[in-house]
């Protein structure tokens, strides 16, 4: 697996990047060569975040850790729900991930694994997206009071969405067709 590890207002250390590379690395046994997996590093005010982001076969694993005592402890934090991820989607996932992945009895990060029942879509709903600008979704988003909201931006003719970010701001993605 590639390792990327990226520093924002944090300078990671050497020490620090040995032991995510190492820890890493034990989920070889999950990805072929070509998975690509980038370490987020990053301080922000007195919290110590980490986001770990995997790429294997088209599908994404993340993960996203904080706490106010170091960057060590994150890693011990974060690789554990990605393993969670791969653990939980197994069935769903086998052709994202190594054949012989579950070959061996245990894993790497987790315990013990609670099996929880299956997701279901209980509701559709159908709407049109409006040609607005990103300021009127993000007027709309406060509006409704959603997590997110979708639209077709009127400049590009795209549709995008709007989302509110955790410092309260908010996040636009722009879908590409």
């Amino acid at each position: 697996m590639k390792l990327e590890i990226l520093e924002k207002d944090y300078d990671v250390s050497k020490r620090l990047k040995d032991i995510i590379s190492d820890k890493v690395n034990k989920l070889d046994r999950y990805f072929d060569n070509e998975a690509t997996c980038k370490v987020v590093c990053r301080k922000v005010k007195n919290m110590y975040k980490m986001e770990i982001s995997i790429l294997s076969k088209k599908t994404y694993y993340r993960a996203e850790v904080s706490n106010i005592e170091n960057m060590y402890a994150n890693i011990d934090l974060a690789l554990p729900k990605i393993e969670r991820q791969i653990i939980k989607y197994k069935g769903k996932l086998k052709d994202k991930i190594k054949a012989d992945a579950f070959a061996v009895e245990g894993f790497e990060f987790v315990e013990d694994v609670v099996e929880e029942p299956a997701k279901t879509v209980v509701k559709t709903k159908q709407f049109e997206i409006a040609p607005m600008t990103t300021e009127e979704a993000g007027v709309m988003l406060e509006m409704l009071d959603h997590q997110f909201y979708i639209y077709r931006n009127i400049d590009t003719n795209a549709v995008n969405v709007i989302y509110k970010r955790e410092d309260g701001n908010h996040g636009n993605i722009e879908i590409l067709s």
